[in-house]
Parts: structure tokens; C-alpha cells; sequence
């Protein structure tokens, strides 16, 4: 698929109209769309270190550092090649995307691709469908890995070449062991890969708000989508917040009291 440059639909190419044929391959557009390229740590596990500049015997005072993959420890938006019959389907656009179409798993997973190609601050996304990134956690005695949905780079103010890295999953309804995936994530895998400063610096967001919501679906996800961007790049009334509405209450201290969805 190449990309349009005559100023009509920019997903306009090779594959346009292929929403009719029985199987498409959905791949990495090289390399024309190489400058949208995501990479990513692949991590098997997490050790517990020290930290350099206060050392201590307590296990408190320990930091999670993830443990790579030692054969394969980088995984690539530039590998992403597979056939799919599935026709609930985005083609994305291409100046947003370094994979030609998204398989979808919901509608609010293609609003989302829509608000997201649409929003000032992304640089690039992509669905994590057959692209690799798995995050390790435990279920009792067991270890398990998760798969998040998508990865949004987004411009935080820190310039082009730093962006963000946004693990963002959209969950329709929670099982049980949702609270231990977003744990894993929260406490083991962002914290774990930042301090591998060779991957940038990632963060986090859950969006399951949204599947509460009826005909305003668009607006919701927009907002919302709008709201975590501001969580993720620091503002403090987006952060207070978010804050609240985890705590499931307010805080009387706070000088912004949310309502239910503080994005609306």
C-alpha cells in the first residue's frame, strides 16, 4: 500500500476497497510509512534492584527492572505481516499508522483509532494484533502474560524524538484478574522499562469508562481520550482528578472535585 498524496482520502492505495475481498494482508507500509515505526522492549520477567543513590538492605527500598528477551529483546511495528478474513476492519490513515489496517475487536476500538488519528498530540499508534508486546504477571502461583491493546505515542512537551509511549487497553467489561494485569503494568512493566533509558519512557491507561456510555460514543471516547493525555502529560486538574475517581470518593483538601467522569 502506498500512500496518497493528491489530497483526497489519505487512506486511499494499493489496498483501498479490499473491505470486499475474502482475506487481506495486513502489514507494515515500507517504506513509506517508516517515520510511524513503534519499537518496543520484550519482557519476560522483572528482577528487584537497589537504587544507586540510597542504598539499603530493605526490600522496601527495592525497584523493579524488566528482564528482556535474550534472543529476541525488541519488537517492531516494522515486522507486523499476517493474512487476515476478519471484515471488521480500520484502514488507518498514513500519516498516523505504520500498519496499512487494524483488526477490529469492537466498535469502541475503532472509535478510538478515529479519535486518536485526530488528536494534535499523537505521533503514531498501532493495535498490538500479532505485534508481540506481552506483559509477564502472576495469578497466584502462576505466571501469566497479558496482552494490552494498543501503543499511542504522544507528544508530552519533550520533543519529537522522546515521545510518550502510551500502553492504552480498552476493556469491555473487567475479569477477575483485570486489578492484577493493571498492577503488572502500573507497578512492574512501566516502572521496569523505564529504567531502561535505551526504550524511552512509557506509561499507562486503562479505558474501560467509556463502555458505560450509549449514543454519545464518539464525544465520550474523545473526551476521555483527550482527558488521559493530559493524566499522562502532567496536568495537575486532569491528575487530581483521576486520583479521586480511583479512590472511588473525594477529597475535601482538593481544589478540583470531580463528578463521576471528570473528562465529560
Amino acid at each position: 500500500m502506498t500512500d496518497s498524496s493528491n489530497g483526497s482520502d489519505p487512506r486511499g492505495g494499493d489496498n483501498a476497497g479490499a473491505e470486499d475481498a475474502a482475506s487481506i494482508t495486513v502489514q507494515a507500509v515500507r517504506p513509506h510509512r517508516d517515520k510511524l515505526e513503534i519499537r518496543f522492549p520484550r519482557v519476560i520477567g522483572y528482577r528487584l534492584e537497589l537504587p544507586e543513590e540510597r542504598p539499603t538492605a530493605s526490600k522496601d527500598g527495592q525497584q523493579p527492572k524488566a528482564v528482556l528477551d535474550p534472543c529476541n529483546p525488541e519488537g517492531s511495528t516494522a515486522h507486523v505481516r499476517f493474512e487476515t478474513t476478519k471484515t471488521h476492519r480500520y484502514e488507518t490513515d498514513p500519516r498516523r499508522c505504520h500498519v496499512n489496517w487494524i483488526v477490529l475487536d469492537s466498535s469502541w476500538e475503532e472509535e478510538f483509532c478515529r479519535v486518536v488519528e485526530a488528536h494534535p498530540q499523537v505521533l503514531s499508534y498501532v493495535k498490538n494484533h500479532n505485534l508481540g508486546l506481552e506483559v509477564p504477571y502472576l495469578h497466584g502461583s502462576e505466571q501469566r502474560t497479558y496482552i494490552p491493546d494498543f501503543i499511542v505515542l504522544i507528544d508530552d512537551g519533550q520533543g519529537p524524538d522522546d515521545p510518550l509511549r502510551l500502553v492504552v487497553d480498552i476493556k469491555g467489561f473487567r475479569k477477575k484478574d483485570a486489578k492484577r494485569k493493571k498492577a503488572a503494568m502500573e507497578s512492574y512493566w512501566v516502572p521496569g522499562v523505564n529504567r531502561h533509558a535505551r526504550y524511552g519512557h512509557w506509561g499507562f491507561a486503562e479505558f474501560r469508562e467509556v463502555l458505560e456510555l450509549e449514543a454519545d460514543l464518539d464525544d465520550v471516547i474523545e473526551n476521555r481520550f483527550g482527558h488521559i493525555v493530559r493524566v499522562a502529560t502532567g496536568d495537575p486538574v486532569a491528575i487530581a482528578g483521576e486520583a479521586l475517581i480511583q479512590a472511588g470518593g473525594s477529597d475535601p483538601d482538593a481544589k478540583y472535585i470531580p463528578r463521576r467522569r471528570p473528562w465529560g
